[in-house]
C-alpha cells in the first residue's frame, strides 16, 4: 500500500511524507508541533479498543497543525441492534451478489455470515457506533467534527485542529 502511495502522491513530491509504523506506537513516529496539516486513517481504526483509538487519534491531532484535519474512514455499527442486524443482512446480500460464480465458499448467506464472523473475529474488529466515534473526535480537540459520508457500517469522520 506504501508503495502505491508513493506512486500516486509522487506529483505532489515534498509535500508528503509517508510513514510506515504500528499506529499503537505513534508518538514514536510523529511529534508534537510536527506540522502535519492533513492525517488519513482508512479502514484500520476499527481494530482498536475505544482506549487505543482515543490515543491514537489524540496523537495526531497533537501533530496537527493549527487547521489541520484529521479523517478517517471506517467501519461502524448500527444505533440500535435492529438497525445493525438490518446493515448485516444488507452487507451479505451484498457479498452473495458480487461472489456470484466467483467464490464457491460463499453460496449461501449462512456461508456468508460464518466467513464474515471468522473474518472479525480473527481480525478483532471493535468498531464502535458513530456518535462513539465523534465523541472521540471531540475529546481528541477537533472541533467541528462530523460524518462527511455515511453509508450502512462505513462513515468517513473528522474534524479540524483550531486555530490557537
Amino acid at each position: 500500500m506504501l508503495d502505491m502511495a508513493r506512486e500516486r502522491l509522487e506529483p505532489l513530491g515534498h509535500r508528503v511524507d509517508l510513514r510506515h509504523g504500528d499506529f499503537r506506537t505513534l508518538p514514536a513516529h510523529l511529534g508534537p508541533g510536527d506540522g502535519i496539516r492533513v492525517v488519513i486513517s482508512a479502514y484500520a481504526l476499527h481494530h482498536l479498543n475505544r482506549e487505543e483509538k482515543r490515543d491514537v487519534v489524540g496523537a495526531c491531532v497533537e501533530a496537527l497543525a493549527p487547521g489541520g484535519w484529521f479523517l478517517n474512514a471506517d467501519n461502524i455499527v448500527g444505533n440500535t441492534s435492529s438497525l445493525e442486524r438490518r446493515f448485516q443482512q444488507l452487507r451479505v446480500a451484498a457479498i452473495l451478489a458480487g461472489a456470484a460464480g466467483s467464490f464457491s465458499k460463499l453460496t449461501t448467506p449462512e456461508e456468508v455470515r460464518a466467513y464474515l464472523d471468522d473474518l472479525e473475529r480473527n481480525e478483532g474488529d471493535q468498531p464502535l457506533r458513530l456518535a462513539e466515534d465523534l465523541a472521540i473526535l471531540e475529546d481528541a480537540g477537533l472541533e467541528p467534527v462530523g460524518a462527511f459520508w455515511l453509508e450502512f457500517r462505513e462513515a468517513v469522520t473528522g474534524g479540524i485542529k483550531p486555530e490557537p
